[in-house]
């Protein structure tokens, strides 16, 4: 999991492109809301299809592009959630696994040189990872200062930087997610609004329009919403556990086999 690489300009690259697959979806999504209701409109037997599509945006110009927004950052955020969650997965530590067998014999200057090695080549094959970062750093520690208490300090305070690493990283779908029903009130004042500058031409089919404009926005955001909040909830305890498992790999097969004797430097 790169987790070294959530401020860096592939990172950043990664995510303009899931913000542009979000952007073709809502815009599919509207265009086929738009054509909904040009062929729907006028057939009483088809009525539900057509509010169905007036609902998802289909009346673009009368406020569904507010529903083209929130359809756009809804699936931005579910899109960067997928991504998070792929990098939490702890299936990623297993060949990492095989470097450090559990077991209660101490390390020999060789086997930790060995661990260190082998780190760095799954660095090369599969990219850096929290879990091959803290191994290199504890072995690094270690030697340099061979103190088990020293070594578990370096992990437990990489751990922290790393969880606030991610957390920053995780910004914009908190920010999408506060943006989705943001945007469903501003179609609800927006619907509204029209719908009370008009109200004095007795004009009922405008007036609904406008009225229709302003639940449509706010029942799609606030639907979006909840959808998003469970996948956001889902991701914070995901991003917990794997810091915590990351932890327990390292205290259980890495930290009992330093032992209390020095392992002097090459």
């Amino acid at each position: 999991m790169h987790q070294q690489t959530f401020l860096s300009r592939d990172h950043q690259w990664g995510r303009w492109k899931r913000a542009t697959s979000a952007l073709l979806i809502a815009g599919v999504i509207g265009l086929c809301a738009i054509l909904g209701v040009k062929f729907t409109s006028g057939y009483e037997s088809l009525h539900f299809i057509t509010r169905a599509c007036v609902m998802l945006g289909g009346r673009f110009m009368a406020g569904g592009y507010i529903q083209f927004f929130t359809f756009f950052a809804f699936f931005w955020a579910i899109m960067e959630t997928i991504y998070f969650k792929k990098e939490f997965d702890m299936a990623q530590a297993t060949p990492l696994l095989h470097i450090l067998s559990k077991s209660e014999k101490s390390l020999t200057q060789t086997e930790l040189r060995n661990i260190e090695t082998l780190t760095m080549n799954f660095e090369k094959q599969n990219g850096k990872s929290l879990l091959s970062d803290l191994i290199k750093k504890a072995c690094h520690k270690y030697k340099l200062q061979p103190s088990v208490s020293e070594v578990m300090e370096v992990i437990n305070v990489q751990i922290e930087i790393y969880k606030e690493k991610a957390f920053s990283a995780q910004n914009i779908i908190r920010y999408l997610n506060f943006a989705i029903p943001s945007l469903g009130f501003i179609g609800t004042v927006i619907g509204l609004s029209d719908a009370m500058m008009i109200a004095h031409t007795g004009n009922m089919e405008r007036i609904a329009t406008g009225l229709g404009t302003a639940f449509d926005t706010t029942l799609i955001a606030l639907v979006l919403g909840l959808i998003l909040m469970w996948h956001m909830q889902e991701l914070e305890e995901l991003t917990d556990l794997y810091h915590a498992e990351t932890k327990d790999l390292l205290f259980s097969h890495l930290v009992p086999r330093l032992g209390a004797s020095h392992v002097p430097e090459a």
